[in-house]
């Protein structure tokens, strides 16, 4: 029975917090705010899931993410492609597309399997925007060859995308008409940003002494960014580690926060002295 045990404990899995978004799920995920954004989202997977037992080969729809930074607008993305177990996921910055990667590379051999995750859509250029509407609206695209000087090669959009943004009116009508499901996701709270700290640090197999003191010290140095908290806790954990340790309390935390200091942004020189003299 012990070498039994032994055994297990050798094979246990050790995830780091960047592969959290590989494993996680809509239900898995915090929501943010109300969590109003993330129930529809729930409500959505789950009709997907259950059209598929009639209609398997079925179209899947389109979304579109709309939150400020700090909604974890790109978390949810990769949780609706991880419900959906979607096995191909491409993923592209919407200010490259047609602008050094050619939409026709990233729509190509798309299957139902296929996810196309294409975030800040704000960024879009016009040329760009005009071919995510095609594939949108029409779910084709054709393009220009150059042997046939025809617009003769077709691409379909034969996966699921979702796209993401920051300000919902900065995205062209055309895009918000066109995507199935447009989704307002909200900031996450305090108490919500605590949450999340203790999930990551329960998917990481990191105990923690101190209680929720721990959980706010962490927190606070995000100045209300979820990106901003989880990239003190990675400071955190390799701090931990680097002492040879295996828990996470208050002494690691406050080492970490000078070596985090020691990477923060410089802030704007103060304004000048109005009352002297402008030599111009």
């Amino acid at each position: 029975m012990t070498n039994m045990k032994k055994h297990d404990e050798e094979q246990k899995v050790v995830y780091e917090l960047d592969d959290f978004e590989k494993q996680c799920h809509l239900w898995s995920i915090v929501p943010g705010g109300s969590g109003k954004g993330i129930i529809k989202l729930r409500k959505i997977i789950d009709s997907i899931q259950s059209e598929n037992y009639t209609n398997p080969y079925k179209q899947l729809p389109s979304f579109l993410l709309a939150g400020e930074s700090g909604t974890g607008k790109n978390l949810v993305a990769k949780a609706i492609t991880n419900s959906l177990i979607l096995t191909d996921v491409r993923e592209c910055d919407a200010r490259y597309v047609d602008n050094g990667i050619q939409s026709s590379t990233l729509f190509r051999d798309s299957l139902l399997e296929t996810a196309l995750i294409i975030a800040n859509i704000e960024n879009l250029t016009m040329v760009a925007e005009s071919v995510i509407w095609r594939y949108l609206h029409h779910g084709t695209c054709k393009y220009y060859n150059y042997l046939t000087k025809q617009y003769d090669i077709v691409q379909n959009c034969n996966g699921m995308v979702v796209l993401t943004a920051r300000d919902k009116s900065k995205i062209a009508e055309s895009i918000l008409s066109a995507v199935d499901h447009v989704i307002e996701l909200e900031p996450y709270t305090v108490e919500q940003q605590k949450l999340i700290v203790h999930q990551q640090l329960r998917f990481c197999s990191v105990n923690y002494v101190g209680g929720e003191t721990v959980l706010e010290e962490i927190v606070n140095q995000g100045v209300g960014q979820i990106g901003m908290v989880l990239d003190f806790l990675k400071v955190c954990l390799i701090t931990m580690r680097a002492d040879m340790l295996d828990c996470l309390n208050l002494e690691v935390i406050e080492k970490a926060k000078r070596i985090w200091g020691s990477n923060a942004p410089i802030g704007a020189p103060p304004m000048p002295d109005q009352t002297d003299d402008i030599p111009f």
